[in-house]
């Protein structure tokens, strides 16, 4: 495609001791067959060799450009980086992933054709830690269009072409996100809060069917999510979140409550292996609230929630064994896949 301003896209990565992985994530988006392109690699006040690694790109590539900031969590990071942006379409992902050389070039044929305000793809869970196999693509995949408020926000959560409450398997038009940032109020689950706000804006959703984004599921460790408390200011969000919904766009409830019953019992993961009594007591009120919608969720988020309204005692046993079937799964893909 023809260099041209008004087509520019800005990637924004943002890295947090992330010198295992951020390499192969960069030279992933150096090969994206999309030419016109800024890679803008955010530094998040890292301990490791991440800064040097980012200075070195930079020197190398005058189209990477490096933000070197404090601490302060990945909201911040992509917040710093939309700033520090000129394109005019924006994606955003994180440094210990990657993405197929032609996504992006398949991506913005796709919003430019459709004269779209977001482009999404499909993703794929990868488990390997040192295996990269980029696909390329054969034929050209299919393209679906949403239109207006109602239908685009209904199309996160949708089974068959499902928009994701995710921002790294997108594509932003810089308009569309006008002057909607990533929350402090949300640490966790930031990106899919952005991705409510600025949906909602949109009038034209793309959705590629083809998994070009490689999730890489780092670990299963109980302790590598963060605190409680982080994970609490993420359920008060959505709670925000649904509050909203209620009363601006209610065709979406039933998606947004299946995303607020897995996270309600994703933070009670985290309790097994420091108990908190308030908050599970705020967990059972928060999925008593959707549990009509427990019978749309998968069959692990189903027994899990039934088990977590009955009584920590009857959730625990239950959790810890599911927990450690996850964990050998996460192991039985990496040896084997």
């Amino acid at each position: 495609m023809e260099k041209n301003e008004t087509e520019l896209l800005s990637i924004v990565v943002s890295a947090y001791n992330a010198e295992k992985y951020i390499q192969e994530m960069v030279d992933s988006l150096i090969r994206q067959t999309y030419s016109n392109k800024e890679i803008i690699l955010v530094d998040d006040g890292s301990k490791d060799g991440t800064p040097q690694i980012c200075d070195e790109y930079a020197s190398n590539y005058d189209f990477i450009h490096v933000i070197h900031k404090k601490n302060e969590g990945v909201y911040s990071a992509r917040n710093t980086g939309l700033e520090g942006s000129k394109g005019a379409y924006i994606a955003f992902v994180d440094a210990d992933d990657y993405i197929d050389c032609q996504a992006y070039e398949t991506m913005m044929n796709a919003i430019i054709m459709e004269n779209g305000d977001v482009v999404s793809c499909g993703y794929k869970n990868e488990y390997s830690v040192d295996r990269i196999i980029e696909k390329k693509l054969i034929r050209s995949p299919e393209i679906y269009v949403y239109t207006g408020a109602n239908n685009i926000l209904s199309g996160i959560g949708n089974q068959e072409h499902d928009l994701c409450g995710f921002v790294w398997n997108k594509i932003f038009r810089r308009t569309t996100i006008g002057n909607v940032r990533f929350s402090a109020n949300a640490p966790i689950c930031d990106d899919m809060v952005f991705v409510y706000d600025v949906l909602s804006m949109a009038r034209k959703a793309v959705y590629v069917d083809q998994d070009f984004y490689h999730y890489r599921y780092v670990g299963s460790s109980l302790s590598k999510s963060g605190s409680i408390d982080r994970f609490m200011r993420c359920l008060s969000a959505m709670e925000d979140l649904a509050a909203w919904s209620r009363k601006e766009a209610p065709w979406c409830q039933e998606s947004l409550a299946k995303t607020i019953i897995f996270w309600n019992v994703k933070t009670c993961e985290q309790m097994l292996k420091r108990f908190d009594q308030r908050a599970f007591r705020t967990i059972q009120k928060n999925i008593g609230t959707y549990k009509k919608y427990i019978p749309q969720c998968t069959i692990r988020i189903r027994m899990l929630s039934k088990a977590i309204l009955k009584s920590w005692y009857v959730y625990k046993p239950l959790g810890l064994f599911i927990w450690y079937m996850k964990k050998a799964y996460v192991t039985y893909k990496r040896l084997y896949t």
